[in-house]
Formats: C-alpha cells, sequence, structure tokens
C-alpha cells in the first residue's frame, strides 16, 4: 500500500515537473481557495470547488498519461493518435469548463462578493494576498530550467 502511495505520488509529481497546463491547474486552485478563505464560503461551496479542483487535476492526469502513452507506442505522426490525444485534452477542457462554471455560480453570488468586499474593507491589507500570489505563480508556470538552458516541456 505504501508503494502504491509512492507511485501515485511520483505520477502527480511528474505531471507538476513536465506538464506547464499542470502547473496552472494548481496555481488556479491557489486561489480558488485563496478567494474561498477571503469569502468565507460555506461548506456546499467549498465541496464544490474542491470537487471541481480534484475533476481538473484527475483530468490533467489522465490526459498525460495518455499522451505519454501514445507517444511511446508510437511515435511517428498518426491520425488515430492525434485523435486520442485531442480527445483526452478535450476531456481536461471539459472539465475546466465545468469547474469555470461552478466558480462563477459559487464567487459572483451577491452574499459572496458582499462577504469579499467587506472583509477587504475591514482588512485592506487582505488585497495585497492575490498579488503578492501573482509572482510565485508565474514563476511556477514557467517551470525549471534544464541544465542545458532549455525549460521543461
Amino acid at each position: 500500500m505504501i508503494l502504491s502511495l509512492r507511485r501515485a505520488l511520483a505520477g502527480v509529481g511528474y505531471a507538476v515537473k513536465h506538464e506547464r497546463n499542470m502547473r496552472i491547474h494548481l496555481c488556479v486552485a491557489a486561489y480558488v481557495v485563496l478567494f474561498g478563505a477571503l469569502a468565507a464560503l460555506e461548506a456546499w461551496a467549498w465541496a464544490a470547488c474542491l470537487v471541481c479542483v480534484g475533476m481538473v487535476l484527475c483530468a490533467e492526469l489522465h490526459n498525460t498519461s495518455i499522451e505519454r502513452l501514445c507517444d511511446i507506442k508510437c511515435p511517428e505522426p498518426s491520425e488515430v493518435v492525434r485523435v486520442v490525444k485531442d480527445t483526452a485534452a478535450g476531456g481536461v477542457l471539459m472539465a475546466a469548463a465545468a469547474a469555470a462554471v461552478v466558480g462563477i455560480v459559487v464567487f459572483f453570488r451577491v452574499e459572496t462578493l458582499t462577504r469579499l468586499w467587506e472583509r477587504w474593507l475591514a482588512l485592506p491589507w487582505l488585497a495585497a494576498f492575490p498579488a503578492l500570489l501573482l509572482a510565485p505563480c508565474v514563476l511556477f508556470v514557467r517551470g525549471a530550467k534544464k541544465k542545458d538552458g532549455g525549460h521543461e516541456s
């Protein structure tokens, strides 16, 4: 069981290290958590947001595994492989679109926006958190440079 967990975490680590879109999804998830905390979301809203974050990350992990398997099994251009990869990417797109709709429903309610506004009026320094998170997110999404000077894919 421990070995299975270790391998699963290694798979997540691989996707984070090698997939720019995975890093983008993680940064968006960080903003969801930040704004959710600032807005003091209700339990149902937290549940909806966290399920959506998990759904998008799972879709991205599946997409990564499908792409890698296709690259190994058929390194030359193939119409079938293109369709498989495009379909897997479409799954990520659909998950992200559904998550965006849930985010709109959760965060663009009068009650939620009012709580955010009141929180920022009471504690104006909290407004700096989203801006402070931006630079680390940009650096994280860009990824680490390889030793030869190139970027990770």
